[in-house]
């Protein structure tokens, strides 16, 4: 679902996940983990049953599906919820200036390195530092006021408004 950046910022802004945002939470790790989960079911459902060295492979496996369920469930339950955690502070990008200024000036550090794949930008803030990803660092303003909206464990920024 392709939206207009402006309504996914007014979405954002109210605290709101904006459903073309839906997909950067179910991503193909999400589904990575349901593939797992159905190869855990076929698993378990061929297995011959009867040996002890079976019973503690069954065991593992369902353990395996276990965590599997719960990292599905805790995804779909984020994007049913539909709520963001906005942070907000005026930004700095420390690859203009160094060494970094302290956070009361500005909450917000952007980041970048070189790796090998190309060059991979970070948000420091509030104590954590977080990937910028998919081209958001360009909507990040240096030296302005931005706001970070994140999901609500605060490990993945899926946007970023500018004040």
């Amino acid at each position: 679902m392709k939206a207009d950046q402006a309504e996914v910022d007014r979405f954002n802004r109210e605290g709101r996940l904006h459903p073309s945002q839906r997909w950067s939470i179910i991503d193909i790790a999400f589904w990575l983990v349901v593939f797992m989960f159905v190869i855990g079911v076929l698993a378990l459902a061929t297995l011959h049953y009867g040996a002890t060295t079976i019973t503690v492979a069954a065991v593992a496996i369902g353990v395996g599906m276990a965590a599997c369920a719960w990292y599905c469930l805790y995804r779909l339950s984020i994007v049913w919820r539909g709520k963001v955690v906005l942070f907000s502070g005026y930004t700095h990008n420390a690859a203009d200036h160094l060494p970094r200024p302290p956070p009361e000036r500005y909450p917000i550090v952007v980041r970048s390195g070189h790796i090998r794949a190309g060059w991979n930008y970070w948000a420091d803030f509030d104590s954590l530092r977080r990937p910028i990803l998919r081209g958001l660092h360009k909507r990040v303003r240096p030296d302005q006021e931005n706001t970070i909206v994140l999901i609500p464990n605060r490990k993945q920024i899926i946007n970023v408004i500018r004040a």
